[in-house]
């Protein structure tokens, strides 16, 4: 049986936010917290999340806490590493999976649907993204030769996404706004926040 894994990467600084974005609330709990119990009703086997070390203790100690009970592991990472290596440390973390998930921590806008929609139609050599309106949208759903590629990779400059352009993609619909969205800023959280809830990004 093929196994799954999940990434969700919160190692940024959050710095437009002016607070930390997998803290932020959403649906009466932290967006991190959100997105995992979204995957756990979903056929994961495994997941990881990656976080800012600056965000885990203090004041948001408790929050870490709870991230250490609903995660598989929880990786600790300096911002100054750059992107890709939160992604390579997620992925060493899930390397025996065959597939992955990759979701970003301001993404919370996931639904079972699409996430089993993704994985029925998930592309076996490359990565499978959802797609609404003819844009591209998250997560991305990576294959095991793209979790070996990355697993490969030593230097900290690659970039995912000029990655992804090594492999073959697959599109699959997505039935609402939401995988195009991305939390920010203040003014998007508030935006967003409430138009999701009332159902207008539908």
């Amino acid at each position: 049986m093929e196994t799954c894994g999940l990434l969700i990467l919160a190692g940024g600084k959050s710095q437009r936010m002016f607070f930390p974005k997998p803290y932020l609330q959403y649906q009466g709990k932290p967006f991190f917290e959100h997105i995992a119990t979204v995957y756990k009703s979903t056929n994961i086997s495994k997941s990881c999340l990656v976080i800012n070390r600056d965000i885990t203790t203090h004041e948001w100690e408790s929050y870490y806490k709870k991230a250490l009970s609903l995660f598989s592991v929880v990786k600790k990472i300096d911002t100054h590493q750059g992107r890709f290596h939160s992604v390579k440390t997620g992925i060493n973390a899930l390397s025996e999976m065959d597939y992955c998930f990759i979701h970003n921590i301001d993404n919370p806008f996931i639904d079972m649907e699409t996430i089993n929609f993704m994985w029925q139609h998930r592309n076996k050599s490359g990565y499978t993204v959802p797609v609404f309106q003819e844009k591209k949208g998250h997560p991305v759903l990576i294959s095991k030769p793209l979790i070996k590629r990355i697993l490969e990779l030593t230097h900290r400059d690659y970039n995912l996404k000029e990655l992804l352009k090594e492999f073959s993609e697959q599109f699959v619909s997505a039935t609402h706004k939401g995988v195009l969205l991305n939390i920010n800023t203040p003014d998007d959280y508030r935006k967003f926040i409430q138009k999701y809830e009332t159902n207008e990004l539908v």
